[in-house]
């Protein structure tokens, strides 16, 4: 057993010289060496402050799931031609309730120019516990509501035969969820390939190109969410130059001519 116990000082610690690019450092030497930065954190600290105060803040996009998101995060990053801030946050063999904790990120700090996507629920889908996932998923979307979010499908399972009753359990959690959604506003739902192509050799997660596929739709979504601002250019028009012009043989009356 381990106790760890705290002293209180009261006289001055003994100094331990050391030797430092081959020259004894003694006591003053030593104050100096803690107390004067290195140049690389000059640098690091300099480099931070740059940067935050350039760019300003970035829109976010968290990516949550168990082991099958494993991958998509960077894979968006690559595709996004727009500066976003992109997390993955992988909990593998995890089911819907643990994934959509509020310990790992503050829904209140994020706005309507952030997204969240989940992907997973498969540990209730095999279980036969659907409607588990349904509740988590439901109460994630209401404390979600000032943001916007994209659940995916539950994965088709290629390790099952196709009339198991765990896929028949994907179709009717599938079912339900896009049931779900359509009393929210911020929240969408985005199919997954079910082809056997997009898997791999054992069947149960998707393979590279599974995962290049779901990037690339996701990437697709958030365009037409419209997260980052676009200005729009001005639409130019021809000038038109007004001058007062009097009609020949009077000198009361006047005519309005235009050049354009």
């Amino acid at each position: 057993m381990t106790q760890q116990h705290s002293y209180t000082k009261k006289k001055e610690a003994c100094f331990i010289p050391t030797i430092i690019n081959g020259q004894k450092t003694n006591k003053e030497t030593s104050r100096n060496i803690k107390q004067t930065p290195s140049h690389q954190q000059k640098l690091k600290q300099e480099t931070t402050k740059t940067s935050v105060s350039s760019t300003g803040r970035r829109n976010k996009i968290f990516i949550i799931g168990d082991s099958h998101v494993r991958g998509i995060s960077e894979r968006i990053h690559n595709y996004l031609t727009v500066p976003f801030t992109v997390t993955g946050i992988t909990k593998p063999n995890a089911n819907t309730e643990s994934i959509t904790s509020p310990s790992h990120f503050v829904a209140k700090n994020l706005t309507k120019k952030d997204l969240l996507i989940f992907y997973g629920g498969t540990k209730y889908v095999s279980r036969n516990e659907a409607i588990k996932g349904l509740r988590s998923l439901k109460v994630f979307a209401h404390r979600t509501i000032n943001t916007n979010v994209i659940l995916l499908e539950g994965p088709h399972r290629h390790d099952l035969p196709p009339s198991s009753c765990v896929n028949n359990e994907v179709t009717l959690f599938n079912n339900r969820l896009h049931s779900l959604v359509t009393t929210f506003n911020h929240v969408k739902v985005l199919s997954m390939p079910t082809e056997r192509r997009f898997h791999t050799n054992h069947g149960l997660h998707l393979n590279k190109q599974g995962k290049d596929w779901i990037a690339r739709n996701l990437v697709k979504e958030i365009g037409n969410l419209h997260l980052q601002d676009k200005s729009t250019p001005p639409i130019m028009l021809p000038l038109r130059y007004k001058r007062e012009c009097k009609p020949a043989g009077s000198g009361e009356s006047s005519l309005t001519c235009y050049i354009t």
